[in-house]
């Protein structure tokens, strides 16, 4: 069985500890966390206008690639 988490809540943690019997957690340093060619923006907009956010900045950018997170599947699905 193999797991993985991008963080290590403790809840996480308990469910590695109770279905699996010789677990290991396997942690990263990145070196440099962005690469030199990508720059990372990020805008604070109500949960309300976030499509209208991201229309917006898609109608605008003709370059633009992104990836999109979206917190439950509803709003992916909804996206």
């Amino acid at each position: 069985m193999l797991m993985f988490s991008a963080t290590m809540p403790r809840e996480i943690l308990h469910i590695a500890k109770n279905y699996m019997n010789k677990y290991e957690v396997i942690s990263t340093t990145p070196q440099q966390m962005t690469a030199i060619n990508t720059e990372q923006l990020y805008f604070e907009v109500q949960a309300k206008d976030k499509l209208e956010a991201l229309s917006r900045i898609l109608d605008n950018v003709s370059d633009f690639y992104g990836i999109v997170f979206c917190r439950t599947k509803m709003d992916c699905e909804w996206l």
